[in-house]
């Protein structure tokens, strides 16, 4: 389900912390992990956390505070999370105007993350990354998933995001590297494209 956000209001933000075998990490403090943020589409910007910016909540369920400055943009913000005893944790959520109402319909999404290089192991930003939806008509908890393209760039660091419906059978291809796979993206928040998906 896609969270959203109201532009210009501070707001605390719910991550999840788990490690490599997917075991909750708890008793983090701020001086234990990186956040960076990208608005609707810029470049990633450090986010500089003060020592109550990350609170526990839970067993590795820990509140992030953003500023109202840091989400002063309309359209989609990017935050992830890394860290040296963590696994990344990205999520995409929706900044909306005051007084603008949610979809009232959402499902989950699991956004694929990756990294593309050149030979010479410099980054390859603009890279284009694909996913087109196999065996259309497509049902997702209970919703009717249209038979459509989604793509995303990679950034100046050669990154991408490419947010996707949770358990959709999909096509990924990478027109520039010659890659091409198909997969059942994963029931979890974020996943490592090269990595993390089977």
């Amino acid at each position: 389900m896609s969270r959203t956000v109201t532009v210009s209001v501070a707001s605390d933000l719910v991550v999840i912390l788990t490690d490599a075998s997917n075991a909750a990490v708890t008793g983090l403090v701020s001086t234990d992990i990186a956040v960076e943020y990208r608005k609707d589409g810029g470049a990633f910007i450090t986010k500089i956390l003060a020592l109550t910016d990350l609170i526990e909540v839970g067993s590795g369920v820990y509140e992030v505070k953003f500023t109202a400055l840091e989400l002063d943009t309309l359209g989609s913000f990017v935050y992830k999370v890394t860290g040296a005893s963590i696994s990344q944790y990205v999520e995409i959520i929706d900044i909306l105007a005051a007084g603008q109402a949610a979809t009232a319909a959402s499902i989950d999404i699991c956004v694929l993350t990756g990294h593309v290089f050149d030979v010479s192991g410099k980054p390859a930003a603009n890279t284009t990354i694909i996913a087109r939806l196999l065996g259309s008509p497509s049902m997702s908890g209970g919703f009717g998933i249209l038979n459509s393209v989604v793509s995303a760039r990679t950034d100046s660091n050669g990154e991408f995001f490419l947010p996707l419906a949770r358990l959709s059978r999909v096509d990924i291809t990478i027109p520039k590297m010659q890659y091409r796979r198909q997969l059942v993206v994963p029931n979890e928040a974020t996943a490592a494209l090269f990595t993390e998906v089977p």
